[in-house]
């Protein structure tokens, strides 16, 4: 019975046992290949994902940075806008001030004796003298210029000169005259003989010179003293008061 169950169907329990236990075999060893390249696999996917994971944090991380370098740009921009204003306004304000000083700086020039002028011309001459020469002048050229013809004038202004000039006297004749300016308030000239002198204040068009021969004297002895050529000492000169007439430089 046993050969006869064995041979049933001209297949044997012995081969059917061979070829399941062939098959077992062969899935156990396609099973554990899976495995092999499923786990070869994993490691290359988990490598693949932790970089991708870090790329993702460096993006967010750059994206963050961006993102705050440019909210400090906007607010960089808007600060810097906000200056731009102010600076234009201050801009608007300072042009008419510009205008103002060059106006007076220019009608300055006839109230400084001729032979005083040396030491203002060079500034003089940078002062911007249309709309046009100030137009292509950028502000702060145009206020270091009228500062430099301020500190000019304030030094004249700060100074006692002597100096020779030739004067009108009353008869009309021209005389070389030895002038003491105080700044720029008032002149004292005097002839080289005595016999002459005059008190000049500064007008809008030139020196206006008042006769006055008892000065004659006490602005001999000032001029002297000036030059060292006597003994120092007070001088009383008349200061106030204007004078207009007689003659002019």
């Amino acid at each position: 019975m046993l050969t006869a169950a064995a041979s049933h169907g001209g297949e044997t329990d012995v081969d059917r046992l061979e070829a399941l236990v062939a098959q077992w075999v062969r899935l156990r060893a396609e099973t554990a290949e899976e495995k092999r390249v499923w786990r070869e696999q994993k490691d290359q996917l988990d490598e693949e994902i932790a970089l991708l994971e870090k790329e993702k944090a460096d993006l967010t991380r750059a994206l963050d940075e961006a993102r705050e370098t440019s909210s400090e740009a906007d607010a960089v921009r808007a600060r810097l806008r906000t200056r731009r204003n102010e600076l234009q306004g201050a801009q608007d304000g300072l042009l008419p001030m510009l205008d103002r000083a060059e106006a007076a700086a220019r009608a300055w020039m006839p109230r400084v004796p001729a032979t005083l002028q040396d030491g203002l011309n060079e500034a003089f001459s940078r002062l911007p003298h249309t709309h046009q020469e100030a137009g292509r002048m950028t502000p702060s050229r145009r206020m270091q210029i009228v500062v430099a013809f301020y500190t000019a004038l304030e030094s004249l202004q700060n100074s006692v000169h002597v100096v020779k000039e030739m004067l009108s006297t009353e008869d009309g004749k021209r005389r070389e005259m030895d002038v003491l300016y105080i700044g720029l308030a008032r002149g004292f000239a005097v002839t080289p003989d005595g016999s002459w002198a005059a008190v000049g204040v500064p007008g809008a068009d030139g020196w206006l010179w008042r006769s006055d021969a008892s000065l004659a004297p006490d602005v001999r002895r000032a001029i002297d003293v000036h030059h060292r050529t006597t003994p120092a000492a007070l001088v009383p000169l008349p200061l106030g008061g204007g004078g207009g007439e007689g003659g002019t430089p």
